[in-house]
C-alpha cells in the first residue's frame, strides 16, 4: 500500500506493523478546500493564532489550484518559559526556517520560526511571533466554519474514533484508531482508518490536529495513503515531551 506525506518535498520509506510495507511519497501543496469557501479569518494567521490555519514556507508559491499558497496546517498549541509554540509535522519546515500563513493575494503573515526539528519523529516546533490559543477550526461540509476548544492532550485509544482538522479537508470524523504495536510506538506513529465514504486526509492537511471525542488532541497529522483510506499521526504527548513543552491551555 503506497503512502504519502500530506505535503511536499520529502520521500521516505516506512514499514508499518499491521499494514503492508510501503514507500512514502510526497504530495504537492493542497488545492483550495473543495466544497467550501475558506473564511478569510481562517486563511489568515489571526492574533491569537488558532490551530487549523494554513501555513506556508519561504519557497511556497502564490496562487490557487495545486499551488494554493499553503503547504501545511497549524497544529498543537504549546508553551515553555513564557514563549508560545506550535508543534507541526516535521516536513512542514526545516530548522531555522521562517513559517508564514497562507498567501492571500500578494501578502502573507509571519507566524514564527522553526526552533526544534526532531531527527527521529516527523515533528517540528515553531516558536510563534504571536500568542497561540487552544482552539481549532472545525469545518464540516454544508456548515459555516466555527472554532472549538481543545480540552487537553491524551493518547489515542485503539478502537475509538477521532477527527482530523486539516486545512484542506476540513474536519474529518469517524477515523478509527488501529491497534498500536511496539514498532509503531518506537517510530512515533499511530494509524487510523477513515470511513469508506471519506478521505481521511489530503495534501495540505499535514501538521493539523487529530482530536478525540472529548476534544483532546491525540496527534499531529503526518501522512496518509493516496486514496485517503489510512492516516498516520505522531502522538501529541510524545510531541510535547520531545522539547519539554506544555500544552497551551
Amino acid at each position: 500500500m503506497r503512502r504519502r506525506r500530506v505535503l511536499s518535498f520529502i520521500s521516505a520509506a516506512l514499514i508499518c506493523a499491521g499494514l503492508a510495507a510501503s514507500s512514502l511519497t510526497v504530495a504537492a501543496a493542497g488545492e483550495e478546500p473543495a466544497g467550501q469557501a475558506a473564511a478569510a479569518s481562517r486563511r489568515t494567521a489571526g492574533n491569537p493564532l488558532l490551530s487549523g490555519v494554513p501555513l506556508s514556507r519561504p519557497g511556497t508559491e502564490r496562487g490557487m489550484g495545486k499551488t494554493a499558497g499553503y503547504e501545511c496546517t497549524s497544529g498543537l498549541p504549546a508553551t515553555k518559559d513564557g514563549q508560545d509554540y506550535l508543534v507541526v509535522a516535521g516536513h512542514c519546515g526545516q530548522l531555522g526556517e521562517t513559517v508564514f500563513s497562507a498567501w492571500t493575494g500578494q501578502s502573507r503573515e509571519r507566524v514564527g520560526k522553526v526552533t526544534g526539528a526532531s531527527a527521529k519523529y516527523d515533528i517540528a516546533a515553531v516558536r510563534t511571533s504571536r500568542p497561540v490559543v487552544s482552539r481549532v477550526w472545525a469545518v464540516r461540509t454544508g456548515e459555516l466554519p466555527k472554532t472549538i476548544r481543545i480540552t487537553g492532550v491524551a493518547d489515542a485509544e485503539p478502537g475509538t474514533t477521532v477527527c482530523q482538522h486539516g486545512y484542506r479537508s476540513g474536519t474529518v470524523c469517524g477515523i478509527t484508531v488501529q491497534p498500536i504495536t511496539e514498532k509503531q510506538v518506537a517510530a512515533g506513529r499511530v494509524y487510523g482508518k477513515a470511513p469508506s465514504d471519506q478521505d481521511g486526509a489530503r495534501p495540505g492537511d499535514s501538521g493539523g490536529l487529530v482530536i478525540d471525542k472529548q476534544g483532546r488532541a491525540v496527534g499531529i497529522l503526518a501522512e496518509s495513503t493516496p486514496d485517503g483510506e489510512w492516516v498516520g499521526w505522531v502522538p501529541a504527548r510524545l510531541a510535547l515531551e520531545t522539547w519539554g513543552l506544555e500544552f497551551k491551555q
